[in-house]
């Protein structure tokens, strides 16, 4: 697995990476690898839905960014997740920004169709506080079920938009604290509205 972190510091091909985050997300590898470009968010958020059995949560600032505009098998495994009757819980810190992109054009149609596995919520303070609370500091995260994870840190500069992100698709204890604390604090979030 040590190989898997020489080649993404290295550099190979989206395709390669794409074989090797398949690889380590179906066999529920522990190992943690970096995961900070567009590109490569795109590959590990999809294979966080396509493998994820229950339940996916996501927290992030407004779903509006790259990957919710660029990267179609994202958007599709998405659709997937939700055709298959699993859950999909986000809550978004800015509801407007949201409204904006792809992603939310698709979640619209769920909502508007009925499905109620998919939620959608603005972050109440209580929200914000208790996530920033566990890292002490303000981190955008994606959790499969209890055990996947992808952790984001925007590390811009006035100059520069960029982020710092770790994943793994077996980490239970990080994902398991994301988690548990995304739910308790979830009912405190408004819901959106889709109207």
């Amino acid at each position: 697995m040590s190989e898997f972190k020489t080649m993404v510091t290295n550099g190979i091909s989206i395709d390669q990476y794409r074989i090797a985050v398949d690889f380590l997300a179906s066999s529920k590898s522990d190992l943690v690898f970096p995961n900070s470009s567009i590109a490569h968010a795109g590959v590990v958020l999809s294979a966080m839905f396509k493998y994820s059995d229950k339940v996916v949560r996501i927290y992030d600032d407004s779903l509006d960014g790259d990957i919710a505009h660029n990267d179609k098998i994202f958007l599709d495994e998405i659709k997937n997740h939700l055709q298959k009757n699993r859950v999909l819980k986000i809550v978004v810190r800015d509801d407007q920004q949201f409204l904006e992109s792809p992603t939310y054009l698709l979640l619209r149609q769920f909502i508007i169709s009925g499905n109620t596995n998919l939620q959608i919520r603005k972050a109440s303070q209580k929200f914000a506080t208790d996530i920033s609370a566990i890292y002490s500091k303000d981190i955008n995260f994606a959790v499969g079920d209890s055990n996947s994870v992808r952790i984001e840190e925007d590390v811009s500069t006035p100059d520069q938009n960029q982020r710092k992100a770790i994943c793994s698709f077996y980490r239970t204890k990080w994902a398991t604290k994301l988690a548990t604390t995304f739910d308790s604090c979830f009912d405190s979030c408004p819901p959106m509205n889709f109207n």
